[in-house]
């Protein structure tokens, strides 16, 4: 079935007039659910398919189903390789992102790659008041290309 907030297409505050963090204790006991009347298909549903279910005095455990596949461990790794975005390298990943590089000096090189260095070219696209000649010649229009190509 999945989440039920999904399922039942309910506001979490609503949820079968239960407490929004309720637990299965709260909903069934002595082996009876204790659920409000469905008003819904989607609730009928619930309600059939909980009549199934047996409950038992083991302690809960969590079962970790990565994109349908059962596993008996999972690590902040794993987690985030499955959440990220998964894009085609660039050409230039590696010699901007080096092993041996300094994190702080391969950023800066990642942004001047990309163009984001907050040049004044930049800032003053973004709205900002600012002289747009060079900090450092004073004769030219400021830009990652007049930084690193062009400036004397």
């Amino acid at each position: 079935m999945g989440c039920l907030e999904t399922f039942l297409h309910l506001p979490p505050a609503s949820m079968l007039g239960t407490r929004a963090h309720a637990t299965v204790a709260d909903i069934n006991r002595s082996g009876v659910w204790s659920l409000p009347s469905p008003r819904s298909e989607e609730q009928l549903t619930l309600h059939t398919h909980l009549t199934t279910v047996i409950l038992n005095d083991l302690e809960d455990s969590y079962i970790w189903q990565p994109q349908g596949t059962e596993l008996s461990t999972c690590s902040t790794g794993m987690i985030y390789n499955l959440i990220k975005e998964h894009k085609p390298q660039v050409s230039w990943f590696k010699a901007v992102w080096s092993p041996r590089g300094i994190p702080k000096q391969n950023f800066l090189t990642w942004l001047v790659v990309l163009n984001r260095c907050p040049t004044r070219d930049r800032l003053l696209g973004w709205g900002l008041q600012t002289d747009p000649a060079c900090v450092l010649c004073n004769s030219t229009a400021e830009s990652r290309d007049h930084l690193f190509f062009d400036c004397a």
